[in-house]
């Protein structure tokens, strides 16, 4: 018998579709990102240093960047979200504190 994850949250990103309307892109933006040929996806751009070597940045592709970007920021508003949360929940339910880390980071937030 295994122990299996149970999906519990309805707005889980279990598709490709619900994945494009949490980063508010088309479904067509996305494909046309993941067709980009690999060697395209990616500039390789050398950037000097002082001490005279030199720095390899690899630069993405635009569509490759937006992308980045909308993922990016989503996890911003989450890690904002938690922290928020963590706060209230410290401030109302001192007793959720174990070692100075708030058990209950998900709290309602209020």
């Amino acid at each position: 018998m295994t122990n299996a994850p149970i999906k519990t949250s309805h707005a889980a990103i279990a598709s490709i579709k619900n994945l494009c309307s949490a980063l508010d892109i088309g479904i067509d933006e996305l494909e046309f990102a993941l067709g980009i040929p690999n060697a395209e996806k990616y500039t390789r751009i050398e950037i000097p240093k002082n001490d005279g070597t030199f720095r390899v940045v690899y630069n993405p592709a635009r569509q490759v960047r937006r992308i980045q970007r909308r993922i990016n920021n989503s996890r911003y508003k989450l890690t904002s979200a938690i922290i928020h949360a963590r706060v209230g929940a410290a401030a109302s339910h001192p007793e959720s504190l174990n070692g100075g880390l708030v058990i209950n980071a998900l709290a309602p937030l209020t």
